[in-house]
């Protein structure tokens, strides 16, 4: 795991939710820690599966920053907590 991919998890966890988290940085994040990426879905729309969870996401445009309820996607409590527990679980899994 590298330092780059360790600081982004860092950001996404940080509170206040950070708006100037890039779209490729957090893509590259999820990469390492083994999400599929399926971009071929129309549009913007991308498709993130990670550790036997879904997540449906916008990717940025024209800007190449996540803007702040995307970042959030990422650690909030919703109707499931699967997106929450992956996520946390990559957090606490790497947290230094």
């Amino acid at each position: 795991m590298k330092q780059k991919h360790l600081k982004i998890l860092e950001i996404i966890f940080k509170r206040p939710v950070s708006g100037n988290v890039k779209w490729n940085d957090a893509v590259s994040m999820l990469k390492a820690y083994g999400a599929k990426i399926d971009d071929s879905r129309a549009g913007s729309r991308v498709h993130i599966a990670l550790k036997g969870n879904d997540l449906l996401q916008h990717r940025p445009h024209p800007m190449p920053t996540m803007d702040k309820g995307a970042v959030e996607v990422y650690c909030q409590k919703g109707d499931s907590d699967a997106n929450y527990n992956t996520m946390e679980g990559v957090y606490c899994e790497n947290r230094i």
